[in-house]
């Protein structure tokens, strides 16, 4: 049986925070960059306030905060070291976020255990490479909180199984 905010039965939803593309002057406490981060922050915040219930609303929606993931990525990396212009340029490694009542906090790929010396700044001097496949992140939502089978895998990311990632990693979710 299912009441309040997800009696319309949505699945997945999406939406654009655009302006990432910060080749000049990005700022670092203030200016485009910060400002856009402080944008993803609140809505964040937003999100997980409103769907636990904990916002104030005469409707009394039921929390469906346990039953939600929300996960953020980009279309492509950005340096980590600022260019000559004070912003960042395009670049392979990027980061995501990915919250909800059922997700494992943490921060993973951060420690100096999976990044061997000399391999942070691998591409360049100054790209970082890519550590986590972003498919291996969405896979897991959909089979462990979606409850997609995982032979569906080769469906859903064609070439995913071929590219030797596995169906069955454990990780975020819990």
């Amino acid at each position: 049986e299912s009441t309040g905010l997800d009696a319309n039965g949505t699945r997945i939803s999406g939406l654009e925070l655009s302006g990432f593309d910060t080749h000049t002057n990005q700022g670092k406490l203030a200016g485009t960059q910060p400002n856009l981060l402080n944008w993803l922050g609140y809505g964040l915040k937003s999100v997980r306030v409103a769907l636990s219930g904990a916002a104030t609303d005469p409707r009394n929606y039921n929390s469906i905060w346990n039953k939600t993931v929300v996960a953020t990525m980009s279309e492509c990396g950005r340096t980590s070291k600022e260019n000559g212009s004070l912003g960042s340029d395009h670049a392979n490694g990027s980061c995501m976020f990915v919250e909800g009542g059922n997700v494992n906090g943490g921060m993973y790929n951060l420690d100096g255990s999976t990044w061997p010396a000399g391999t942070m700044f691998a591409i360049n001097g100054r790209y970082v490479s890519p550590r986590t496949d972003y498919r291996s992140i969405f896979w897991e939502i959909m089979r462990d909180h979606m409850g997609v089978l995982p032979g569906s895998l080769e469906t859903i990311f064609p070439g995913y199984t071929a590219a030797g990632l596995s169906s069955q990693e454990p990780g975020i979710i819990q």
